[in-house]
């Protein structure tokens, strides 16, 4: 087992092109709260092949460490969420803090609170790889991205039938490079 493993990660590596059998998931969903009758009570989540996973944790442990670099660090300072050593925590101490920073200096403060939890159902894949672009990426490290993005496929089975479609817009939540794609995509420093 370990020897077809190491080889299609060597291949994706050296060739950038992710083949296309590892690239088809089983979207199952999964009910959230509510009213089961409503679709809208449900959360997509994509069952991904294991190669898929160990080829991402690669991808991401790489792409983080060039996210994070000292050279480049091109991620928000203030990006609390789906990050290493950063926590809720951390984000509650430096909205007081700076709350109370204002208060004293008798200014007044207005805080906008963000939902994103859809965001990975409308992450532009053009868009994304241009930012992953401007950023630096470039070579196979872009051509494996793109070759993941592009030809994803998923299922979802349906009283025992099913249909492969592709999968031309978002990314899977359940999948690692979830995290560092959507830091890129949406809390780098501006570039479109």
């Amino acid at each position: 087992m370990l020897d077809p493993l190491t080889t299609a990660i060597n291949k994706l590596f050296s060739t950038g092109i992710l083949p296309d059998c590892v690239e088809v998931a089983q979207v199952v969903p999964v009910f959230k709260q509510g009213d089961r009758a409503k679709l809208t009570t449900y959360r997509p989540i994509a069952i991904l092949p294991s190669i898929l996973k160990i080829l991402e944790r690669v991808i991401h442990k790489r792409l983080f460490a060039y996210l994070t670099s000292t050279s480049k660090y091109l991620l928000y300072k203030c990006q609390y969420g789906f990050r290493k050593g950063h926590s809720t925590n951390q984000a509650i101490i430096q909205l007081v803090s700076k709350i109370v920073e204002e208060f004293d200096d008798n200014k007044f403060t207005l805080e906008l609170f963000l939902d994103p939890s859809k965001a990975f159902d409308t992450i532009n894949h053009d868009i994304l790889s241009y930012k992953l672009q401007h950023y630096g990426i470039g070579g196979h490290a872009l051509d494996r991205l793109r070759s993941y993005l592009s030809a994803r496929r998923q299922y979802t089975d349906f009283n025992g039938e099913s249909q492969i479609c592709p999968n031309n817009s978002g990314l899977w939540s359940t999948t690692r490079l979830y995290f560092g794609t959507v830091s890129v995509y949406c809390l780098c420093k501006r570039c479109v």
